[in-house]
C-alpha cells in the first residue's frame, strides 16, 4: 500500500504549491486593489476639501457684498477673496511666502472692535511633565478657544501645553501661551514630531474647517499621536482610529452625532462661578434683556435680532444690550432703524472677558435666540449671575436650562417675547429662576468640575497607550 502511494505525493505537493500561489496573488490582488481605492479615496478627499474651501470663500464674499457697507475694509476682504477664487493653486503655492504676509496685514479687518488680549494665567510647572498639544482652527475669541485657555490654566502645573492652529488673528485673542499657526500637513507632522505630545488634543468643528482638521489627523498618524477628540459642534466628529476617546460638550450632541461602540464621554464646558457672580438678588437690574454672541450665522441668523425688535416694540421702555462683533452686527443696526426701536438698543462691539460680569451684571433676562448650539457657555456665564436664560428650544439649549416653558419654538420671536416680557414682568419669578440657574452650575457646569474630569481623562489615556 505503501508503495502505492508514494508516487502520487509530488502531484498532491504540486497541487498544493499551486493553490498557495494562486491564494498569495488573490491577496496580493486584493491589497493592490485596496491601496487602490485608498488612494482613490485620499484623492477625492481632497478634491472635496478643495471644493468646499472655494465654496466657503465664494460665500463669504456673497456675503461680505451684500451685508457689509463700503468702506475701505469692505473693499480690502473683497479683493483678498476674489483674487484667492481665480488663482490656480499652482501660483498660489509658489506665492506662499506673499499671501501669508498679506493674510496678517488683513486680518485687522475680521473686527471691527480691537479688544485687549486676555492674559492666560499659568501655573508654576511641576516636574517631569507630559506634553499636550491642542489642535483648533483657529485661536480667535470664542467658546471653543475660551475650553482650550481653561484646560492649559487649570492643567498648566500638571502638563506642557501648546497650541497648534490654524489661525491666529490680529491682534491676537489670548496672550501668555505658546500657540503655532500651521496650514500645511509637513508643517504641522515636523511640529508634532519636535514636541512630542503625549496627547494630541483635537477640538474638532467640522464643517467648513475639515479641511484643516484633515490635514491635522493625517500628520497625526503620519507621527503615530495619541488622539482626544472634542467634538464642540453640532457635528459628526472626524473619525479615525487614532482616537482614544470622543469627547462631546453636551448630551445633546453625544445622543444625535455620536455612535454606538465608541469610547465616548460628555465633558460640558465650565465656567468661572466665583468670576461670574453677584453679591445678592437685591442687585439683580429690572428692565435689561440682552445677548453676549460673537455676531456671525454658526449660531444666530439675520432673524435673531427680531425678538429684540417685538419686545421693543410691545415695551419701549426695556433696555436693550447686543454685545458683539461680526458680519450680522451692521445688518442687525440696520433692523432696529428700519423698526423705528434704535433709541431701545445698546450695540457694545466686542468686549475683553475680564469685562463681561460687569456686562452680565445689567442683564435682567438673557436671551439665546441661536438656531444653532452644541451647549452654550455664554447661558452657563448669566446662570452663574443668577439670571433667567430664555431662547429657543434647539440643540443643547434645552439641556442647559431645564426648563421648557422658557424655550419657545426655532423662529417664533413673538412668543419668545412673551416669555421675557413675563419674566421682565414678574420679579419674584426671575429671582426664583435665577437662584435655581446659579444652583444649576455650581453642580454640573463649574470649571473647577470640568479640570478635574479632562485631568482624569488625560491621565486614564496616557496611562492605556503605555
Amino acid at each position: 500500500m505503501n508503495s502505492g502511494a508514494t508516487p502520487d505525493k509530488p502531484v498532491l505537493d504540486s497541487k498544493c504549491d499551486d493553490v498557495n500561489r494562486g491564494e498569495a496573488l488573490l491577496i496580493e490582488e486584493m491589497r493592490q486593489e485596496l491601496a487602490d481605492s485608498q488612494s482613490r479615496i485620499n484623492s477625492l478627499r481632497i478634491e472635496l476639501q478643495r471644493a468646499e474651501n472655494e465654496v466657503y470663500k465664494i460665500e463669504r464674499l456673497w456675503e461680505i457684498l451684500l451685508r457689509e457697507k463700503s468702506s475701505q475694509k469692505k473693499i480690502a476682504k473683497v479683493a483678498y477673496l476674489a483674487i484667492s477664487c481665480i488663482i490656480p493653486d499652482v501660483i498660489k503655492w509658489l506665492l506662499r511666502p506673499l499671501t501669508r504676509s498679506l493674510r496678517r496685514i488683513f486680518r485687522r479687518f475680521e473686527t471691527s472692535t480691537q479688544i485687549t488680549a486676555y492674559q492666560v494665567r499659568l501655573a508654576p510647572a511641576g516636574q517631569p511633565q507630559k506634553r499636550v498639544l491642542h489642535a483648533i482652527a483657529n485661536f480667535k475669541t470664542g467658546g471653543s478657544s475660551r475650553l482650550v485657555v481653561d484646560i492649559v490654566e487649570g492643567l498648566g502645573h500638571l502638563y506642557q501645553q501648546e497650541i497648534l492652529t490654524g489661525f491666529i488673528p490680529a491682534p491676537i485673542a489670548y496672550q501668555g501661551v505658546a500657540a503655532r499657526e500651521c496650514r500645511s500637513p509637513y508643517e504641522m507632522a515636523a511640529f508634532l514630531k519636535r514636541f512630542q505630545p503625549d496627547i494630541l488634543h483635537v477640538h474638532y468643528w467640522g464643517d467648513v474647517d475639515f479641511g484643516w482638521y484633515d490635514k491635522v489627523f493625517r500628520a497625526a498618524d503620519e507621527v503615530g499621536c495619541k488622539v482626544i477628540e472634542n467634538v464642540n459642534t453640532p457635528v459628526v466628529p472626524y473619525r479615525s482610529q487614532l482616537v482614544q476617546r470622543y469627547v462631546y460638550v453636551s448630551d445633546y450632541v453625544l445622543r444625535h452625532f455620536g455612535r454606538s461602540g465608541e469610547s465616548s464621554i460628555v465633558i460640558h464646558p465650565g465656567s468661572e462661578v466665583e468670576f461670574f457672580s453677584r453679591k445678592g438678588a437685591s442687585d439683580s437690574p429690572e428692565n435689561c434683556i440682552g445677548m453676549v454672541y460673537r455676531l456671525e450665522s454658526d449660531k444666530l441668523s439675520l432673524q435673531s435680532i427680531d425678538v429684540f425688535v417685538e419686545v421693543a416694540k410691545r415695551r419701549p421702555s426695556t433696555r436693550i444690550l447686543i454685545v458683539g462683533d461680526g458680519s450680522f452686527l451692521d445688518p442687525y443696526k440696520e433692523a432696529v432703524l428700519a423698526h423705528g426701536v434704535a433709541n431701545s438698543f445698546s450695540f457694545t462691539g466686542a468686549v475683553p472677558y475680564a469685562e463681561l460680569p460687569n456686562i452680565y451684571a445689567q442683564i435682567s433676562v438673557f436671551v439665546a435666540p441661536v438656531w444653532k448650539e452644541s451647549f452654550g457657555q455664554v447661558s452657563s456665564f448669566a446662570m452663574c449671575m443668577g439670571i433667567p436664560v430664555v431662547g429657543y428650544k434647539v440643540g443643547g439649549l434645552e439641556e442647559i436650562v431645564d426648563d421648557n416653558e422658557l424655550l419657545a419654538p426655532v423662529g417664533d420671536s413673538a412668543r419668545l417675547a412673551s416669555i421675557i416680557i413675563k419674566l421682565l414682568d414678574d420679579r419674584k419669578m426671575r429671582h426664583l429662576i435665577g437662584e435655581k440657574n446659579r444652583l444649576r452650575v455650581q453642580s454640573l457646569f463649574s470649571v473647577e468640575q470640568m479640570i478635574k474630569k479632562y485631568e482624569t481623562l488625560y491621565r486614564n489615556v496616557i496611562d492605556e497607550c503605555k
